[in-house]
């Protein structure tokens, strides 16, 4: 009886489990039926969300995404200043296939400054944010993932004018930030105060300062910074140095060292401060306030510790302080070299991140592995309603996209059938030429109260996934049920228009409603068109949206540091006078306050100066990266145009020769986006990320050697489609009646980087 009943128990327990088993079976089947659905969506979504910054009221904002259904999981509540109040809860809207989500914050009486910034802890790639202030300013950037999150600085959004002094008075705290360059200099002045002492150790800390004023200097002149890293490693090594001096008998001359070392710093200050996001113009000043900082509280230290040391007198310790710096310097050397320990913490990728790389690749577009949907073809989608119109305002263009159902429009298109027949290739353009004249004929627009023409129109079969709308590459046949036929209209405005209306007539049946959807840089809308409220109308002020003009950019004589160079001059002859005469100690102070002087007015006492011979002087490496940021920034704004008389009416400005016509073509190519019928990428912004040379070209005119990305947008029925691109190219530069040129392109690599 007891083996009978413990068998009984044994079957139920095991039926129990069986039971349990099956239940978790059917919620990891929903699960993974849940990430099969998402999958496309996923395997398309290259990770760039589009926002808005939208103040409200004295100091009320609000911050919108726009975000696929299917992620917006992947968004959290803006970290914003302590002095504002987040809502507990965002608000959600639906626009078109995207979903809107707002969050707002507000409770302060001090708006939004240049210093303050916005942490966004989202799980995606960047942030193309678009702000609109009060006062009619728009300004829009786009901002990367870092480690912490998507880093959002106030002042690209709101760009204060600054000068010199204030860039550099904003930096003298800066220079303190880094712990590791911080602890190594520290050691160089601890190995100073051991091997030298006294009032030689002060005037070593004072040497290290116009290491710094060297590497001023040699910004100016196109010297390559060095990186963070690299300059940790020749710090660590040089305190090395310094302390085994402490060893020696004899007395050892440190200042060339010690100059060397000030150098190195400063130019390592420099290639972290030009991956800050500040101009070419900023880079001097920013790194005399950076340097300015750093050495004060050097010279305090080595004065403070000069002192203490004076008042112990063991030599003993002497010894002992000098190993311990020589081998933590060392150390130091080893780490800075093997594990970038000058760059920790700003480049680490976080787990987030790194799933991201490994499920897309950004380079091709799709996901990580192969071609996009790969081993799994999704099915045809069919489009939820008869029509859908989409109105895109731009301050150069305005576009009218459509998408029509074949099968709502059997009897207007004269096509025979029903939802199961297909619709042979041989047909297909006969049908997609009526639809498009169907629409041409009874659209009406009119933009700022004038009745529009359109300068390109355009009809293709299309596909319809959840991640966009793509023109089919090859004609195949299509099943009438799922055939999706596309219009694009686009319309050139020669400034950013303020009203734009279409009237839409083409309705089915009485009871058909067309959703339709406005988009402008600051947001969009969603409206239904019927055959009451047949019109979507638009109305909004984009003067300030304006892009700026092409100019040209006039070739501007070389800024002189007059004052500096005569305060140098005079402090060599105080220092050659110093020598041959008696009682020189005051022409040697004089001398050192002179050279002073020369260093602190470097950055800001500038006056432009044309002299004999000078035109014809290579432009520094840094003028050469503003001259070629504001060429190129012509050359696409070019693009923004749909004439082509006007683009290259607008490109000879900037672009000279025979290489006029290879620009524009090249550039075009470059931003049009594959499969999206011929839609261009308007640019948002023209980064010169690196100019490594610049010499002679020996026709009159200059090579430029450079590095820089185009980054651009475009807003595609319904779908916000985004490309980036990186080229190396040689640039030859030419002065033509006072303004500069560019004559030719040698284009060394073209690489997709979204």
């Amino acid at each position: 009886m007891k083996s009978e009943k413990g068998t009984g128990s044994r079957w139920k327990e095991t039926e129990i489990a069986l039971n349990r088993l099956r239940s978790w079976l059917r919620v990891a089947s929903l699960v993974a039926l849940l990430v099969a659905a998402a999958l496309p969506t996923a395997a398309d979504d290259v990770g760039i969300t589009s926002a808005r910054l939208l103040e409200l009221t004295d100091g009320g904002y609000a911050l919108e995404a726009d975000m696929p259904p299917m992620l917006v999981g992947a968004l959290r509540p803006p970290v914003v200043p302590e002095r504002f109040t987040t809502a507990r809860r965002p608000t959600y809207r639906r626009v078109g296939v995207s979903l809107v989500v707002r969050y707002e914050f507000s409770g302060s009486d001090l708006p939004l400054e240049a210093g303050d910034v916005l942490l966004l802890p989202w799980a995606r790639s960047a942030v193309l944010l678009t702000a609109r202030w009060r006062d009619g300013e728009v300004h829009r950037a786009m901002f990367p993932r870092s480690a912490a999150g998507i880093r959002v600085p106030i002042e690209t959004l709101r760009p204060v004018e600054r000068s010199a002094v204030s860039v550099a008075r904003r930096h003298v705290s800066a220079g303190l930030d880094g712990a590791a360059l911080m602890l190594l200099r520290f050691l160089l002045v601890l190995g100073i105060v051991t091997a030298a002492g006294g009032l030689r150790a002060v005037r070593l800390a004072i040497v290290f300062a116009c290491g710094h004023a060297l590497a001023l200097v040699a910004l100016d002149l196109g010297v390559s910074t060095i990186p963070q890293a690299l300059a940790g490693a020749g710090l660590a090594l040089g305190a090395a140095l310094v302390a085994r001096a402490a060893f020696s008998t004899d007395r050892v001359r440190l200042w060339p060292l010690i100059l060397a070392l000030g150098l190195v710093d400063g130019l390592g200050i420099a290639g972290g401060l030009g991956q800050s996001g500040l101009g070419p113009g900023e880079m001097v000043p920013a790194l005399f306030g950076v340097a300015a900082g750093i050495d004060i509280l050097l010279v305090m230290v080595v004065v403070a510790l000069t002192g203490i040391w004076q008042k112990l007198r063991r030599p003993k310790l002497g010894s002992k302080v000098a190993t311990a710096v020589g081998s933590i310097a060392v150390a130091f050397a080893i780490a800075s070299i093997t594990s970038d320990l000058g760059t920790a913490g700003g480049s680490s990728i976080d787990q987030a991140d790194q799933m991201a790389a490994l499920r897309f690749d950004f380079r091709s577009g799709v996901g990580a592995g192969g071609t996009a949907g790969a081993g799994r073809v999704a099915p045809p989608r069919r489009l939820e309603d008869a029509a859908m119109a989409f109105l895109t305002v731009e301050p150069m263009e305005v576009r009218i996209e459509v998408l029509l159902s074949l099968l709502d429009f059997i009897e207007p298109l004269r096509i025979e059938g029903d939802r199961r027949s297909v619709v042979p290739v041989q047909v297909q353009g006969a049908i997609a030429a009526r639809a498009g004249k169907m629409v041409a004929d009874t659209l009406e627009v009119v933009i700022d109260g004038r009745r529009a023409v359109p300068l390109l129109a355009r009809t293709d079969f299309v596909t319809v996934a959840a991640t966009g709308v793509a023109i089919r590459e090859q004609p195949q046949p299509e099943l009438l049920d799922t055939a999706v036929l596309g219009v694009t209209m686009a319309y050139g405005v020669d400034r950013p228009p303020s009203e734009v209306s279409v009237r839409w007539q083409v309705f089915p049946t009485p009871a058909t409603v067309v959703p339709a959807v406005w988009t402008d840089p600051t947001g969009s809308e969603r409206v239904e068109l019927t055959p009451e409220q047949p019109v979507l109308q638009w109305a909004n002020d984009l003067s300030s949206f304006e892009p700026p003009p092409v100019r040209a950019v006039i070739v501007d004589p070389p800024q002189w540091p007059v004052a500096s160079s005569v305060l140098v001059v005079l402090a060599t002859a105080l220092w050659i006078l110093s020598n041959k005469l008696t009682r020189p100690r005051w022409k040697i102070v004089a001398a050192w306050v002179a050279l002073a002087g020369a260093v602190v007015l470097y950055p800001f006492a500038r006056r432009p100066v044309t002299l004999m011979g000078v035109s014809g002087w290579a432009p520094a490496r840094i003028e050469a990266a503003e001259v070629l940021d504001d060429l190129l920034t012509n050359v696409y704004r070019s693009l923004d145009l749909r004439d082509e008389e006007a683009i290259y009416d607008w490109m000879a400005v900037s672009v000279i020769g025979e290489q006029l016509t290879e620009v524009y073509l090249e550039n075009r190519r470059a931003l049009e986006l594959e499969n999206r019928g011929g839609a261009r990428a308007r640019v948002e912004e023209v980064e010169v990320l690196e100019v490594s040379s610049v010499r002679r070209d020996g026709e009159g005119g200059f090579r430029v050697e450079a590095t820089w990305n185009v980054s651009g947008s475009v807003n595609h029925f319904g779908h916000l489609h985004y490309r980036q691109n990186r080229y190396d190219a040689a640039i030859h530069l030419l002065a033509v009646d006072g303004a500069w040129k560019i004559r030719k392109i040698e284009l060394l690599d073209e690489r997709r980087v979204l």
